[in-house]
């Protein structure tokens, strides 16, 4: 039997949330006398926790005050994070959709949630053994964008800026579903002279994706949330930039294999036109047709929530938010996610937002509400946003900051 390849989790800071409905929006917590309860949300640094790798592929969980302070289990199994001489490691195993059992390296038990009290017991495969890892919140620089180059790119904020010279087409294939959907491959298509500015983002279903530039004019890229947009973009499937859900930054390689096995859908590519001189496409095109989504300019600071709803894989509805210190204008992008036939958004910041189809021009914009009663929602066979009331629908969703399919728009 072929073993089973389990993703790498990466070396940083993260929040450790409960996935069962009663600890939904519960972490792991380091009280003062070093136990570990769950506790609502505080974004402090009890709340942080630095996960490293460890030997054979097992990984090490301390305080983010204290490197000494080791999460750990005391001798009633009670979960404590306090100085140790023992070596104490953890397996971190993928369940889907996005959740681990965090599980003690040398014996059978898992990170249990009891009520308030987290234990370690015996793997019961229920969902009171199922984690959420958050990348910590990032840092911002002050402009809206954030300040750290180690998140992964699938984290919001990231996706990939690319600035191309045209006229051209931007190639994207999406691959290795986490849902068994095919690989998917299409283009989002400029025929403006000067330069286009894209942003592509990951889509909820597939691990990785690669892309290339095929212009009259060269292209470069960058990480989402950097001002630095210079990596030269290979001109074919030989030579594309590569990256992967755990990743930081780009590798460059060849996926013509993948590409030979893809479903040729243009309109399911998440990769969009950001430079309003350069919208070219039909205003009629569907929303979640490539050169659409939402581009929303708000003034902060505040949050962008959105709403991921109506999976065709049947997975849990997502909401999560999109965050901006920026005291002035802040523009975002919303694309759809390949598995969601829906998604819906609004502003919560201290001025006023306003949204627009991603193609449209400046004049076109309208309103954003400010609450999931005047949220404004996009469905996938439509042509234009409505104003929704999606209280319903936020009730059972999952919260992941990290997949929702919103991203800042860096301004020089």
């Amino acid at each position: 039997m072929a073993s089973v390849r389990l993703p790498l989790i990466p070396q940083g800071t993260y929040r450790i949330r409960g996935a069962n409905a009663a600890n939904a929006n519960a972490y792991l917590d380091r009280q003062t006398d070093g136990s570990v309860t769950l506790q609502g949300s505080n974004s402090g640094p009890s709340q942080q926790w630095n996960i490293s790798p460890a030997a054979d592929g097992d990984y090490r969980i301390a305080s983010i005050t204290n490197a000494n302070h080791i999460l750990r289990t005391n001798d009633v199994d009670a979960l404590v994070c306090l100085p140790t001489r023992r070596i104490f490691t953890w397996t971190i195993e993928p369940r889907r959709p996005d959740t681990f059992v965090i599980g003690i390296a040398s014996n059978t038990l898992a990170i249990t949630a009891q009520d308030a009290r987290v234990v370690a017991a015996p793997r019961n495969n229920r969902d009171i053994q199922r984690w959420i890892l958050d990348p910590n919140p990032l840092a911002s620089d002050g402009t809206g964008n954030p300040a750290s180059g180690t998140v992964p790119i699938f984290h919001n904020g990231v996706g990939v800026i690319v600035n191309a010279n045209g006229p051209g087409r931007l190639h994207v294939l999406s691959f290795e579903s986490i849902g068994g959907c095919p690989n998917v491959v299409g283009y989002t298509e400029t025929n403006y002279s000067g330069t286009t500015r894209f942003l592509i983002s990951h889509s909820y279903t597939f691990e990785r994706y690669a892309f290339y530039w095929q212009g009259t004019g060269a292209a470069t890229y960058g990480r989402g949330n950097s001002l630095v947009v210079k990596t030269p973009l290979g001109n074919g499937w030989g030579t594309a930039a590569i990256v992967g859900w755990n990743a930081s930054n780009f590798v460059t390689g060849d996926v013509s294999a993948r590409v030979q096995t893809a479903v040729l859908r243009d309109g399911m590519i998440t990769a969009f036109i950001i430079s309003e001189e350069a919208a070219v496409a039909s205003s009629n095109a569907l929303l979640f047709q490539n050169g659409n989504g939402a581009v929303v300019s708000a003034t902060g600071p505040g949050k962008l929530h959105v709403l991921s709803f109506q999976s065709n894989a049947r997975w849990s509805n997502r909401v999560g938010y999109v965050e901006t210190t920026r005291t002035g204008t802040t523009r975002f992008v919303i694309s759809h996610a390949y598995t969601y036939e829906r998604y819906a958004f609004y502003w919560e910041g201290s001025g006023p937002a306003n949204y627009a189809k991603g193609i449209s021009p400046q004049a076109l914009r309208r309103p954003l509400g400010n609450s999931w009663s005047n949220a404004a929602a996009a469905h996938w066979w439509t042509t234009d946003f409505v104003t929704e009331n999606v209280n319903a629908q936020v009730q059972n969703a999952i919260v992941r900051n990290d997949v929702v399919t919103a991203f800042i728009i860096p301004e020089a």
